[in-house]
């Protein structure tokens, strides 16, 4: 089997597995009685920008990128249940985004625009999808996920015969508070 001459790609927030376990639960919870396809447990994450298909003989580039990040530990809460009509996803979100996440996101976006990627930071909006192809929802509070985060990763999608995997090729650790 030859190599891929391209991989799907995208920078994101992956939760320790105690964090994993706890976003489930609360995912479970949250998308009870509600239309619309789970997201596997093992999936679930916040994206901090979507590449897309990135050449393979790109991807040091864009290591390299994350690699200039300096950015600093953050505890973020997700408190609220929302629905996006638009895009047809249920998710589990934060009342208020952490400015550490915040100014995150915007040095993955900066840095990614030099090497050819035009990621828009003025549209970031943090949240875990919990559901896809759900066509309705509601808005509200949940009770609360704490998620200490330490670092950021960068994740490839594979897609086999049970849909799209999600699988860290490598990860950056944040600076302590």
């Amino acid at each position: 089997m030859t190599a891929p001459a391209a991989r799907r790609l995208f920078f994101a927030l992956w939760p320790a597995a105690d964090c994993r376990a706890e976003l489930a639960a609360r995912a479970r919870d949250a998308r009870a009685g509600l239309p619309g396809r789970a997201i596997p447990d093992e999936n679930l994450h916040l994206t901090l920008a979507f590449l897309g298909k990135v050449p393979v003989e790109k991807i040091p580039e864009v290591e390299a990128v994350a690699d200039a990040i300096a950015g600093d530990r953050f505890d973020l809460v997700l408190d609220r249940r929302g629905w996006i009509r638009r895009a047809e996803i249920l998710m589990l979100a934060p009342a208020g985004s952490p400015p550490a996440l915040n100014a995150l996101a915007k040095a993955v976006a900066d840095g990614l625009q030099p090497v050819g990627f035009n990621i828009d930071f003025k549209r970031f909006r943090p949240h875990v999808t919990i559901a896809r192809r759900c066509d309705r929802g509601a808005a509200g509070e949940v009770p609360p996920v704490h998620w200490s985060v330490d670092g950021f990763a960068l994740v490839a999608s594979e897609l086999d015969h049970h849909g799209a995997r999600y699988r860290v090729v490598r990860d950056w650790p944040l600076n302590p508070a």
